[in-house]
């Protein structure tokens, strides 16, 4: 956390040769991190930004080669002048000179700085976002944005990730009131985190099955009916997999009772999936046909591939398909099967 006092004292005679001002500057930079923007300063110090480019460039790069500008980008209508600390060490004794209630004031400062240059596009910085506003002490804030960033990366396949950013966010989600609007959050972020935790340890992972059942709890709490059909969904291919198909069927014929109560087609396809999928692994191959005909019927590949996949971490349209190629072949139906296995493909 701190530098050894050799290397303490190198850097600190030659930041000291620097007049006062772009001290201050390279101060606020440090906030930034080890890369940083020289709008977002010049904002911080109310400097114009065309001035603040010739500080970093003449002065901190080609005179005293503590920055190095890296790239200059528009984002819309915005110039974004990238530079970077010519090394590490020089960030961390700037950030490590200024004390904790500076380290707030300008965390806070950065990030609603940087809200206002992405605006409208802050899910690429939602991390750095997130780290801000946790330092400044925006706990709700920084939730928001780990969520942000955790969708961002499921959405991306990065699901390490992702389940990363959703776990601290829940961590940080637990410093705050026993209210229900932390509640609701946490229910989001446990949808969040359920298919997520799917594509890392499978689906009968006994992770998987405990953020579905605090998730089912949290549904109870705040009277969700929505995502109830999301946590009804996890639970089932929970046991699906373990093979408690009894337990399995029971959720699923649960859901199929929330999608008639909510008229909802997209519940419809999930319970469906659940129920025929469960048959026929019981082996009533006649009854999970009927249910896997009903979810191709009702099943739009525009509009439910995208949605469903991310949310429920299958695409119903090719899982009825197999599922009634396995009906179709145990009901002596080979060509049929074998069609529905070539559309399922």
């Amino acid at each position: 956390l701190r530098l050894p006092a050799r290397i303490d004292g190198v850097i600190r005679e030659r930041i000291d040769r620097l007049p006062k001002q772009l001290i201050e500057t390279l101060k606020v930079a440090s906030v930034e991190g080890e890369d940083f923007t020289a709008e977002v300063v010049a904002q911080v110090q109310k400097i114009d930004e065309w001035t603040m480019a010739q500080q970093l460039s003449s002065v901190l790069d080609k005179q005293h080669q503590l920055v190095r500008s890296q790239i200059s980008r528009r984002l819309g209508t915005q110039r974004l002048s990238h530079y970077r600390f010519r090394h590490i060490l020089f960030q961390q004794y700037l950030y490590n000179s200024l004390d904790e209630v500076e380290q707030a004031f300008l965390h806070e400062m950065v990030g609603n700085t940087l809200e206002r240059l992405y605006a409208g596009q802050t899910g690429i910085i939602a991390v750095q976002l997130a780290r801000h506003f946790q330092k400044a002490q925006l706990t709700n804030k920084a939730i928001d944005y780990l969520s942000r960033a955790g969708e961002r990366a499921q959405e991306l396949s990065a699901n390490e990730e992702a389940a990363a950013h959703f776990s601290e966010a829940l961590a940080l989600l637990q410093t705050l009131p026993d209210t229900t609007g932390r509640a609701k959050q946490e229910l989001d972020l446990r949808i969040g985190l359920g298919p997520v935790q799917i594509a890392i340890r499978g689906y009968a992972a006994a992770e998987v099955e405990q953020t579905y059942l605090r998730a089912r709890e949290l549904c109870q709490q705040v009277g969700n009916t929505h995502q109830i059909f999301q946590v009804q969904a996890g639970l089932w291919v929970c046991y699906f997999v373990r093979g408690e198909l009894p337990k399995a069927r029971e959720h699923g014929q649960q859901l199929l009772q929330l999608a008639k109560r909510k008229k909802d087609p997209i519940v419809f396809l999930q319970a469906h999936r659940t129920i025929g999928a469960t048959l026929c692994a019981m082996g009533k191959f006649n009854s999970a046909l009927e249910h896997c005909e009903q979810g191709i019927a009702l099943y739009k590949i525009q509009h439910h591939r995208y949605y469903d996949t991310l949310v429920y971490g299958q695409d119903p349209g090719a899982v009825y398909l197999a599922y009634s190629a396995i009906a179709l072949w145990c009901l002596c139906f080979p060509d049929q099967a074998l069609k529905r296995s070539h559309e399922s493909v």
